[in-house]
């Protein structure tokens, strides 16, 4: 073969930078099929996102989930939170 045509011939094993698995966000409770427990706090990142701070059933793990996410999947278990801390003035 000729060099010098410019072609490579591992041109076709490359991963796109967007579905590279080192970038990729992990899969929360969620995505695994977890059972939420309880919701053991709240707290924002640094994009001023709410998050709730979730215990799992049968696991030992919590993860903070973006409160969107929570709402969405678990709403009684977020009311019943926040019902928990309402102070009446």
């Amino acid at each position: 073969m000729p060099r010098g045509r410019g072609k490579s011939r591992k041109q076709g094993n490359r991963v796109p930078e967007a579905q590279s698995p080192a970038k990729s966000e992990p899969k929360s409770g969620f995505d695994r099929a977890l059972e939420a427990e309880r919701i053991i706090g709240v707290a924002t990142d640094v994009e001023q996102n709410i998050r709730f701070l979730i215990k799992w059933k049968n696991t030992d793990q919590a993860e903070l989930v973006l409160a969107k996410i929570a709402n969405e999947k678990i709403p009684q278990m977020v009311i019943k939170f926040y019902e928990e801390r309402l102070t009446w003035v």
